[in-house]
């Protein structure tokens, strides 16, 4: 997932995510991250710049908090790399496991904003 900030290249943020499983997930882990996931080692993926979360269908919700640097252009992408199998559940066709509730960021300098997206998080949802 790709998105554009107002930000200058390489300025440090923290991305807020909101994950539920998806209807059709089977338990799934997912690892997320701002930084492409070259080879990643579930057992070592909670380190501080990624994050593991195991969903279970329609049942639980996880927020988690990414840090990170925009990109070139002040973009951010966010890489997912889900585990186990995506079952077919007939007659939805579609194949995910991730339902991404919501999403928000912020430079890691700007706690009042920071705070602001938690409270959101934690109270509004």
């Amino acid at each position: 997932m790709r998105f554009q900030t107002d930000l200058p290249a390489d300025t440090a943020i923290a991305v807020y995510l909101e994950l539920r499983g998806a209807p059709q997930s089977d338990s799934n882990k997912v690892l997320a991250g701002l930084e492409p996931l070259q080879r990643p080692r579930f057992s070592h993926a909670n380190d501080r710049d990624r994050r593991t979360v195991q969903l279970r269908p329609n049942i639980s919700t996880h927020r988690l908090r990414l840090p990170g640097k925009t990109g070139a252009d002040g973009f951010v992408q966010i890489f997912f790399n889900v585990t186990g199998p995506i079952p077919d559940r007939s007659p939805d066709v579609r194949k995910f496991a991730v339902g991404l509730k919501s999403i928000g960021f912020a430079k890691r300098s700007d706690f009042a904003t920071r705070a602001d997206i938690v409270e959101d998080l934690l109270l509004e949802s």
